[in-house]
């Protein structure tokens, strides 16, 4: 190996040979039109390296550079272990209660309140049985009153002189003497009969009292199509009051006193009386 010195010497004079050749050729004219190809030429000799030279001085220290760009985020670091317990310690299980204590003293009476508002009215009460007998009986008393003719057209009887009691407030008497003349009851519902009563007196149409050999009357009752007998009366004479129980109680709606021959009849008094026992079987009342 020749010493690194000579190498360097012999490769600068080899660039000064070569620009002593460039010089001596003078400046290059235009290119020319390419040639033709040529044929490959012989391999050519190996080419001989210059020696390293020696190591150079160091360099001067660089200027310094200009700060980076800020980098990605890295990803979030595994948890780290737990660390150690403080001075507190871990909370303690739960106590056992405790005992109670002594009752205390009683505390000083409060103040009086104000008086409370005034409360709202009951219900009405519930009517007595002897109240509500009393009602079944009015309304049963009441009904409508029709009749096939009053004598002279004088008095048209009502249901409350028929149903007083009395022989003297007032009563019917048939227009003529023939069978077939009527004063007919019409209640607001069926009533459950159990007797009827008649009544002798004064006939205000008529103008004087009942008299004896009146004529027979039958009682009858209807479903409002069919009339069905129960009993055969006699027209009560002077102030005579009769009643008649039924032998089994009826009850029907319609109800009518009819003469069964060419006589007069008449009436003061027409009072079906009601049976105020509840039945079982024939009672239809709402509760």
């Amino acid at each position: 190996m020749l010493p690194r010195i000579l190498q360097s010497f012999i490769a600068l004079i080899i660039v000064f040979y070569n620009q002593i050749i460039n010089v001596l050729k003078g400046r290059d004219g235009p290119s020319g039109p390419p040639g033709l190809k040529g044929n490959r030429g012989e391999q050519g000799d190996e080419r001989l390296y210059g020696l390293l030279g020696d190591e150079g001085l160091p360099g001067v220290p660089g200027l310094p550079g200009r700060k980076g760009r800020k980098g990605m985020p890295g990803n979030i670091g595994e948890p780290g272990p737990l660390g150690l317990d403080g001075n507190y310690g871990r909370k303690g299980a739960k106590g056992q209660p405790g005992k109670y204590g002594e009752d205390g003293y009683y505390g000083l009476n409060g103040k009086f309140g104000h008086d409370g508002q005034k409360g709202e009215p009951g219900s009405p009460g519930l009517l007595g049985a002897k109240i509500k007998d009393d009602i079944v009986i009015s309304l049963l008393n009441d009904y409508y009153v029709a009749e096939s003719g009053y004598y002279n057209n004088l008095y048209h009887v009502k249901s409350r002189d028929l149903t007083d009691g009395r022989t003297d407030t007032g009563g019917w008497g048939s227009k003529t003497a023939k069978i077939g003349n009527y004063i007919q009851a019409t209640f607001v519902r069926p009533i459950y009969v159990t007797s009827i009563t008649v009544a002798g007196g004064f006939i205000p149409s008529w103008g004087h009292d009942t008299k004896q050999g009146y004529g027979l009357m039958d009682l009858e009752y209807s479903d409002g199509e069919t009339w069905h007998k129960i009993s055969n009366l006699e027209t009560p004479v002077g102030e005579e009051m009769v009643t008649r129980n039924l032998t089994v109680p009826v009850i029907a709606q319609y109800w009518r006193l009819i003469s069964t021959e060419n006589k007069w009849i008449g009436t003061t008094e027409f009072a079906l009386k009601p049976l105020l026992v509840k039945s079982p079987v024939l009672d239809t009342d709402d509760e």
